[in-house]
């Protein structure tokens, strides 16, 4: 097999698999299953694949959330925190709503896999992590004792809780539940939810 046929070969089965686990879950989603909806044999897919583990782990690799959001989180320019935590945030929900299903992926490894996959993904994107955090306490009105990954890991979970709120909740027709929704978090985020007004 050429090169250019065995790229394409692991392509149509990671991108076969991706759409069965999104769809179906890790657990019903059989090697078969896999080879039939990338339209390759099953000893095709041994050939690149040891396990349908090894599957899930290269989408992991190369489709979680983190891949594609910190290099871009690193390169938003920003004067001031506030700015930034806005553009971050921001980048965090056009990732979720140009591509839904990456919401899916995240749950598996969470629920399926209890985040086993999470520290060699975290330990792959380290240096991208510690760049952005240090970029996180660089900002004026940072408190120094705060820990910049701790800081960053609190946005990233305040950010994806947002996002998962918003796509359980957008069609309720409750009044007050999602108006100026983005505002009222970045307002919480920032200011936390007590009146700071001095007292006299």
């Amino acid at each position: 097999m050429t090169p250019s046929k065995s790229h394409n070969s692991i392509q149509s089965i990671l991108n076969s698999a991706f759409e069965l686990f999104c769809s179906q879950g890790y657990a019903a989603t059989s090697m078969r299953q896999i080879a039939s909806a990338a339209r390759v044999s099953l000893g095709s897919i041994y050939n690149h694949f040891s396990s349908k583990e090894d599957i899930f782990l290269a989408i992991i690799y190369s489709r979680h959330p983190f891949v594609s959001l910190l290099p871009a989180m690193n390169l938003i320019e920003a004067q001031d925190l506030r700015t930034f935590i806005i553009r971050i945030s921001q980048s965090v929900i056009d990732l979720f709503e140009h591509d839904p299903k990456i919401i899916n992926l995240f749950m598996i490894e969470v629920t399926e896999f209890k985040g086993v996959h999470a520290k060699s993904l975290i330990n792959r994107l380290l240096p991208e992590f510690q760049k952005l955090a240090f970029r996180l306490q660089s900002f004026e009105g940072i408190n120094a004792r705060v820990n910049g990954l701790a800081l960053l890991r609190t946005i990233w979970s305040m950010v994806f809780g947002f996002v998962l709120s918003e796509s359980l909740i957008k069609n309720v027709p409750v009044e007050g539940l999602t108006e100026n929704s983005f505002e009222t978090f970045i307002e919480v985020m920032m200011n936390g939810v007590l009146d700071h007004q001095e007292v006299l």
